[in-house]
């Protein structure tokens, strides 16, 4: 990989306290002390990770209140000049922004997507960071008030590096190391209706109003991870990451499907002695092959000539996916609520309304945590927020539509360890990591498109 600075743009001092404990912790310390970072403007070298802290003049009022999003857009850049002229490498910048009231619309009110797509036009990823989300006292004794809007920012801006703590697990037989797992993810936006972010005009090859589609390689057993650039092919996912939120590339129905074809073939020839799994997010990707839909007349993509290549459908929609529910006896009146037991369970149906089907079923890290779980019931959240799924127990369908060179059950365990190890925290993951990745930059993207589109959230 090629040299990393990390980039802190801040405006508040706790911001900056907040960052540096994160990335202290990220880099290997258990504190901040342990990794005393220079003042302002001073680089840092940790492990080969260069770090560096910027509150130029003028940060609190350009950073914290609300403004014209030009201006924010031109004073950022200034502010990380040096950075975009001197490294020949990555950099990923840690932004401090306000927090946007809800209701508040228009660009000046949310700087972050101008923010984002001004650096990624630079090679530049980013993540925000908000001087209002620092973490309350904790209310429950004995359990550790953590910031965990900082770390999840800090290993957040780590993934759109393309730098991650672990390698990409394997399972103990079937799945060789070197072998590429593919996760393509594809959105269609509800309305033709481009977001205030999206660039007013689509490029060459595209349409407005189609099609995005992401896709993300990682090599099984190591923690190399591509991302596919159309106008560059397979290139680190740093990079691609930054150019796939530069542009507001969106497809015709057979141009993102030949997309994909033409990505997963390219990645085989340039790798002519490895294998790959391919999983396809059934909400984005079964209305271009049949073959993914329960019943259809099983055209797959054309990658899977050659037998070189496997096929996992992956489901997560509530509305597809059954949904696991407790079968004992409820507690006795008046006891104690005790702390929620973990699943990590790969189960097939009973009952198979879904044949060959396997399913993955987690707990949500929320609900390890006492107390906590019940602030998602229907009488605490928020109005806006009970469309949401409740933190119950996670379930996602696999199901092997093409094996190719590797036997269905090796997949299935596959498919499982990519969720139950996530490859940038410790909790898990509702789609494989490779898909997670790829769905993970769509959610990014200045346009705000996953947000407002079918099949996902």
């Amino acid at each position: 990989m090629k040299r990393l600075r990390l980039v802190c743009l801040y405006a508040t001092a706790e911001t900056r306290q907040r960052v540096t404990a994160a990335f202290a912790e990220l880099l290997g310390g258990e504190s901040a002390d342990d990794l005393r970072f220079p003042a302002d403007g001073k680089v840092k070298t940790v492990d080969g990770i260069e770090v560096v802290f910027r509150s130029p003049p003028g940060a609190v009022g350009v950073l914290t209140r609300p403004g014209r999003a030009e201006d924010i857009r031109r004073w950022t850049l200034e502010a990380l000049h040096s950075d975009l002229s001197a490294v020949d490498g990555v950099v990923a910048a840690m932004i401090e922004t306000a927090a946007i009231e809800p209701g508040d619309q228009g660009e000046s009110a949310d700087p972050k997507h101008v923010i984002r797509r001004a650096l990624a036009e630079r090679g530049i990823v980013t993540q925000f960071i908000s001087c209002d989300s620092a973490p309350a006292v904790a209310v429950i004794p004995g359990e550790e008030s953590k910031d965990h809007a900082a770390q999840s920012a800090s290993w957040d801006l780590l993934r759109s590096a393309g730098l991650f703590s672990a390698d990409f697990p394997i399972p103990q037989s079937g799945v060789g190391l070197g072998t590429w797992l593919v996760g393509a993810y594809v959105v269609k936006p509800h309305n033709d209706k481009p977001s205030a972010h999206a660039k007013k005009e689509a490029p060459n090859g595209t349409s407005d109003g189609g099609f995005l589609v992401n896709l993300v390689a990682v090599e099984a057993g190591t923690r190399t991870a591509l991302g596919f650039a159309p106008r560059r092919g397979w290139v680190p996912l740093g990079e691609a990451t930054a150019a796939f939120l530069s542009v507001d590339d969106k497809y015709t129905k057979d141009k993102a499907k030949n997309l994909i074809d033409t990505a997963v073939q390219q990645l085989l020839v340039r790798y002519h002695n490895r294998n790959a799994v391919v999983f396809l997010d059934a909400a984005g990707c079964a209305r271009f092959w049949n073959g993914l839909a329960d019943k259809g007349e099983r055209e797959l993509p054309a990658f899977i000539n050659g037998d070189r290549c496997a096929v996992v459908r992956v489901r997560t929609e509530p509305r597809h996916v059954p949904r696991p529910a407790g079968t004992g006896s409820w507690p006795a009146t008046g006891t104690s609520p005790k702390r929620p037991g973990e699943t990590n369970a790969l189960v097939r149906i009973a009952r198979e309304d879904w044949p060959g089907a396997q399913f993955y079923v987690s707990t949500p890290r929320v609900m390890n945590a006492i107390g906590a779980h019940r602030n998602g019931t229907r009488y605490t959240v928020s109005g806006r927020d009970l469309g949401s799924d409740w933190h119950a127990l996670n379930m996602t369908e696999f199901s092997v539509r093409h094996a190719g060179p590797f036997v269905a059950d090796d997949l299935y365990e596959l498919s499982a360890l990519l969720c139950r190890q996530a490859p940038t925290w410790e909790g898990t993951l509702n789609w494989p990591s490779p898909l997670h990745l790829a769905r993970a930059v769509v959610k990014d993207h200045p346009g705000g498109y996953l947000a407002d589109s079918e099949g996902v959230e």
